[in-house]
Parts: C-alpha cells; sequence; structure tokens
C-alpha cells in the first residue's frame, strides 16, 4: 500500500477556472479517509487466490447545495497526482441522448490525458 496522502485544503485554489475557498468545514480529513480506504480496497498481493484484486464503488448523496460538487472536485483534483482518476459531472455534461456514451468518452478522454 502506498504511503498515507495528505491533502491541504487550507487554501483557496483554482481548479480548471473555478476558484475553490478554503476548507473551512474541514473536509479534507474524510476525503483522506476516502483515499486511504480506497487504496486499501485495491490490489493486494497478500491477500488470498482470487481475492487481491477488488472494486469499490462510493456513492456521495446530499441535498442539492451541500458541497458534493466543491468536495469531489477538490479530492478529485488532489487525487490526480497519485492516481489515474476521472471525473464526470453529469449535469455539465449533459449533451448527450445517450449517458452512457457522456460516461464513456469523459474516461477515455480523461484517461488520454493522464497518460501524456
Amino acid at each position: 500500500m502506498p504511503e498515507k496522502i495528505s491533502l491541504d485544503w487550507s487554501k483557496k485554489t483554482d481548479i480548471e477556472d473555478v476558484s475553490f475557498p478554503r476548507d473551512t468545514l474541514n473536509r479534507a480529513k474524510y476525503a483522506e479517509f476516502l483515499t486511504q480506504f480506497h487504496v486499501g480496497q485495491g490490489y493486494d498481493t497478500t491477500r488470498e487466490s482470487g481475492d487481491e484484486k477488488r472494486n469499490y464503488v462510493l456513492n456521495l448523496n446530499s441535498e442539492w447545495g451541500s458541497g458534493k460538487t466543491h468536495f469531489l472536485k477538490r479530492w478529485s483534483n488532489d487525487l490526480k497526482d497519485h492516481f489515474p482518476v476521472v471525473y464526470i459531472d453529469a449535469w455539465q455534461q449533459d449533451y448527450s441522448d445517450d449517458p452512457l456514451m457522456t460516461v464513456i468518452s469523459s474516461i477515455i478522454k480523461q484517461l488520454r490525458e493522464h497518460n501524456k
């Protein structure tokens, strides 16, 4: 398992021309916890045969305006330095009649950018 990833959200930052204020609600600690949890779910050769590779899906559900986008944008931006990350904003990328095509094209585009 990689060493613990520390996230510093104590300062304002700009992500894709959008300004994100400093983290006054201390949400970075939740991002750090979730990062370590997901890393722990990944490939691990010390597990029993057939159980080395695990997948995990996280659903973030909350009311409109509660900070989901803020949290996910900051978290995904920080994780890009350590892992391949695909961020899909269904509201912002709702330009296709087929939502699966939006997801697939986003995955391909962002993974290509990661491999540059």
